[in-house]
């Protein structure tokens, strides 16, 4: 069996389900660099990704007690609704 026909190919929702592990570096090596050659040919996936990782990178440099605890429940239901959005096919 090849290598070619055995290797998976991740889609836009795939990328949604792996991504919070993706982004805690917590996946192999290999299915990170299937989900980076997505997001190369992805232009969407490479977008929701940057913008995820900006708003973490931001988020973690913001002193806790700066953001009051509204704001943060806030940002959180939002980045979890656009997470789920982003699983929905298009159209819905």
């Amino acid at each position: 069996m090849s290598t070619e026909s055995s290797k998976q190919s991740f889609d836009c929702s795939q990328l949604k389900d792996v991504l919070p592990d993706y982004l805690d570096r917590s996946l192999r090596n290999e299915i990170c660099a299937e989900i980076r050659s997505h997001m190369e040919e992805c232009e969407d996936c490479r977008i929701y990704v940057e913008t995820i990782e900006t708003t973490l990178v931001l988020y973690k440099h913001c002193p806790e007690n700066d953001v009051p605890e509204e704001i943060r429940i806030d940002l959180r239901r939002h980045l979890r609704t656009i997470v789920e959005k982003k699983g929905e096919p298009e159209g819905s």
